[in-house]
């Protein structure tokens, strides 16, 4: 069974009660509109980029959730919420937890640790002034200790902990290595380093189209402003890993439909350097904002992925978003194969039957593993968010799905045919 990170969400908006997600290389969030489907995906995205979660990340865009008193679960009982993660994935286990409440105004962080190989290296915990020690060891043979002051939920010093948390990593992996307890290499390359991770949520609507662009964006946008910025770089650039993701962007271009080659044009104006992204489809060459709306929301997606490092999680919100059903299908499979070749893992958040259906069909043709593809059907009921993991076998076929899973096209199929 393959291994996949676990992201643990307790008490988050309509997320009452604890849930555990498995990661997948491909893993989709299906339900009908307002069932938690965006929770979901704000509460995987805080989880998974620092070693202690970070809940900033909750009042940024995309996602902009509103007071913390309403990204709280509200019960009788408590008013906590916990953010988790477990994995495995990077050699020894990593499991951390955070637990929040709400002060008045304030997401305060109550609690929380950090354990590698079964180890407590960080451990944090709120006093009676509501100062927050913080205890580390970085290794078997080191402690240290430090307190901070929370001033609001974004104090806690992530990327400290991060580094420490790196060090325990490191050097549970030279004890089993070497079987024995040897101080740190601290010279190895920034490539073993396992947090931050490259963490990057999608908006569910990108950019408008644009008959020119700013050569000087370069701040990361969930609009995918910059992974276009990004892109004409790259296209623009005669280096073989740029010739190779011009290459992969023609690809899937053209098995979607979409167009034959895209290339840039620079230009100078009296307020600075600009370019002009062209899209030749065959039948002529357009700037973007001359062809269909489609290419300028799905071009980001895929900048963005080319873009990011092996290994990044990439969260999407609704990538069919004007596209035709069978570029639909060929953006799910660039996904697949995305996750396959760079180790990416796709967290995506659709209403598609297309993108889900031709997932199905590459478990089904051998070129993922079901056990790297993860469905979860959530349902509003009675104000609480109900998820349901839907398992794929070796066909494609879906394993004990709920009742009310597809119910709609079902019926829809039935009214069609006649049948009552």
């Amino acid at each position: 069974m393959a291994r996949h990170p676990t992201v643990i969400v307790e008490n988050f908006r309509s997320l009452q009660g604890r849930h555990e997600i498995e990661i997948a290389p491909v893993t989709i969030l299906v339900g009908s509109n307002s069932s938690g489907k965006t929770a979901m995906l704000a509460a995987i995205a805080a989880a998974l980029r620092h070693a202690v979660p970070d809940v900033s990340l909750l009042a940024v865009e995309p996602f902009e959730l509103a007071t913390p008193q309403s990204i709280i679960t509200e019960r009788k009982d408590s008013a906590h919420m916990v953010l988790g993660v477990r994995d495995d994935t990077a050699g020894p286990p990593v499991e951390s937890e955070a637990r929040y409440e709400v002060t008045g105004r304030r997401l305060r962080l109550n609690s929380g640790f950090v354990r590698v190989a079964d180890r407590e290296v960080v451990k944090v915990k709120e006093n009676p002034r509501r100062r927050v020690t913080v205890t580390w060891r970085a290794d078997a043979s080191k402690k240290g200790r430090g307190e901070i002051l929370v001033v609001a939920y974004y104090s806690i010093p992530s990327e400290f902990i991060d580094s420490l948390v790196n060090m325990a990593i490191r050097d549970a992996r030279d004890q089993t290595r070497r079987n024995q307890k040897e101080s740190l290499d601290t010279s190895r390359p920034a490539k073993d380093m396992v947090w931050p991770r490259d963490v990057r949520p999608l908006a569910p609507v990108r950019s408008r189209p644009q008959r020119m662009y700013d050569e000087g964006i370069r701040q990361w946008s969930p609009e995918g402003l910059t992974a276009i910025a990004n892109l004409e770089g790259t296209l623009r650039s005669r280096s073989r890993g740029s010739r190779t993701v011009t290459e992969l962007l023609n690809a899937f271009a053209k098995e979607a439909g979409l167009f034959e080659q895209l290339r840039t044009k620079s230009f100078s104006t009296p307020a600075g350097r600009h370019f002009s992204l062209i899209v030749d489809t065959g039948s002529g060459k357009r700037t973007l904002q001359d062809v269909g709306y489609g290419i300028s929301q799905v071009l980001p997606i895929v900048a963005e992925v080319l873009a990011s490092s092996n290994e990044a999680f990439i969260i999407i919100q609704q990538p069919e978003v004007h596209l035709h059903p069978s570029s639909q299908a060929a953006l799910s499979s660039f996904f697949v194969e995305s996750a396959v070749k760079s180790n990416r893992r796709f967290v995506i958040e659709t209403h598609s039957d297309y993108i889900v259906d031709r997932v199905r069909v590459e478990v089904a043709e051998g070129n993922i593993s079901p056990d790297d593809v993860r469905i979860y059907y959530l349902e509003l009921l009675d104000g609480a968010t109900h998820v349901t993991r839907i398992n794929v076998d070796k066909t494609g076929g879906f394993v004990d799905p709920p009742q009310d899973f597809r119910a709609f096209f079902l019926e829809e199929q039935r009214r069609l045919l006649g049948l009552r």
